[in-house]
């Protein structure tokens, strides 16, 4: 009787313990849980401001990109307005255009054309 009796006892005793881990473990799991929504309402949270931020800098990217603010900038800030004489230089494709080593002082016109030559050149 007396190990049937501690037999029985010790069944009590792992079922106890058994049930005790169980709800230990469910309850680090709901730990765990919480954990990680707050984790996840912290991401949500930042996402938001990221997005709002973005939006805002469009908008800033936006009004400064505008032709308006472009043109009233460059006439307030930098005083450029209207050009009041257009000049147009053409310059042949059969021209042969000879290096400053070789000719002498150019004119103002070769200058120029050296210039627009060189700018506007698609090998560079």
């Amino acid at each position: 009787m007396k190990s049937e009796n501690g037999s029985e006892r010790t069944k009590w005793v792992f079922g106890l313990l058994f049930v005790f881990l169980l709800l230990l473990g469910l309850g680090s799991m709901r730990l765990y849980g919480v954990h990680l929504e707050h984790r996840l309402g912290k991401l949500t949270r930042l996402v938001d401001e990221a997005q709002e931020r973005n939006l805002l800098l469009r908008q800033e990217l936006a009004s400064l990109l505008s032709p308006a603010r472009v043109y009233s900038y460059a006439h307030a800030e930098l005083g450029m307005g209207y050009a009041d004489r257009i000049m147009v230089c053409r310059v042949s494709p059969q021209a042969d255009l000879v290096s400053p080593k070789e000719s002498g002082p150019l004119s103002r016109l070769g200058r120029v054309a050296r210039l627009v030559g060189r700018e506007a050149s698609a090998g560079d």
